[in-house]
C-alpha cells in the first residue's frame, strides 16, 4: 500500500495523523517550517512523482500551496478532506462537494445571497459557494483565526449531537454540532423566537450549510441582521451570525 504524504503539521495535520492511524493507513507527515519534520523536497524525486500528497492546511489559499508543491515535483496533490471522504467510517464530512443542483436550490441560494446585511458577507458567502460547487477559490481576504475548537476525533464526536436548550432567557447562542446544526435549530427555533439571542452557527459540516441552515434561520427569526463569516480556506470555518434589530 502506498504511503500517504500529509503536508502541514498544524491542527489539521495532527487530525489527519490520528485518522490515518485509526484506519491503519501508512502516512508520512511533512512540513516546511517545523523542526524535526521532513520537508516536501526532502522526499526523493521518484517518490514525489508517483505518490499522493494531501494538503492539511486551511490557513492559506489551497491553490497557492498546490502550485508550490507542484513546482517541487509533486504530481498527485489533493486535499486531506478528499481522503476523509474516501473513508466515511472516520465520520469527518467537512469536505462535502455539491456538484449538480436542482433549479429550486439555485433560487434558494440566490435568495439567501440577497439577505446578507453587508457586502463583505456576500463576498464570503460567494467564496464559500465557489469551493463547495466548483472547488475554485474566490480571491478575498479572510479573517483567519478564531473561533478555534479542539479538533481531535474525541472532541469532534463529543460535539456531534442535537442540542436541546432550556426554556430560560438567553443572550448569546453558539451552535457547532459537527453536522447536527440544522436539527438543533429546528428543535429550538421557538426559543430563539421567544428570547431573541445573538446567534452564531457553523455551516460547513454538511450540505445543509449551502442554504438550508441560512434560510431556516432567516425565515424563522424576524427583524435580525445576518452576516456570513469565513475563518479558513477550503470553505472551512464558515459561520452565520444573527444579530437582533
Amino acid at each position: 500500500m502506498k504511503t500517504y504524504y500529509l503536508y502541514g503539521a498544524g491542527d489539521l495535520g495532527q487530525l489527519a495523523v490520528e485518522v490515518l492511524s485509526k484506519l491503519n493507513l501508512p502516512y508520512c507527515l511533512l512540513d516546511s517550517y517545523k523542526k524535526g519534520i521532513l520537508r516536501p523536497d526532502d522526499i526523493q524525486e521518484s517518490e514525489r512523482e508517483s505518490s499522493c500528497i494531501a494538503i492539511c492546511i486551511a490557513t492559506s489559499p489551497y491553490r497557492k500551496i498546490e502550485k508550490t508543491l507542484s513546482k517541487k515535483g509533486w504530481k498527485y496533490i489533493i486535499s486531506i478532506y478528499d481522503i476523509f471522504l474516501s473513508y466515511p467510517e472516520c465520520k469527518i464530512k467537512n469536505g462535502w462537494f455539491v456538484g449538480e443542483m436542482w433549479k429550486d436550490e439555485v433560487l434558494k441560494i440566490k435568495e439567501v445571497h440577497e439577505r446578507w446585511e453587508d457586502k463583505a458577507s456576500c463576498l464570503r458567502y460567494s467564496s464559500f459557494l465557489m469551493w463547495r460547487l466548483y472547488k475554485k477559490e474566490f480571491s478575498i481576504s479572510l479573517n483567519i483565526g478564531p473561533p478555534i475548537l479542539p479538533s481531535t476525533l474525541t472532541d469532534i464526536e463529543k460535539r456531534r449531537k442535537v442540542i436541546t436548550y432550556a426554556d430560560t432567557p438567553m443572550d448569546n447562542i453558539s451552535i457547532h454540532a459537527e453536522g447536527c446544526e440544522l436539527e438543533t435549530i429546528n428543535r429550538n427555533i421557538h426559543l430563539f423566537q421567544k428570547y431573541r439571542p445573538t446567534i452564531n452557527v457553523a455551516c460547513y459540516h454538511t450540505g445543509d450549510g449551502l442554504w438550508k441552515i441560512e434560510k431556516t434561520l432567516m425565515d424563522g427569526l424576524e427583524r435580525y441582521k445576518w452576516y456570513f463569516q469565513l475563518y479558513a480556506y477550503q470553505a472551512q470555518g464558515a459561520y452565520i451570525y444573527g444579530v437582533p434589530k
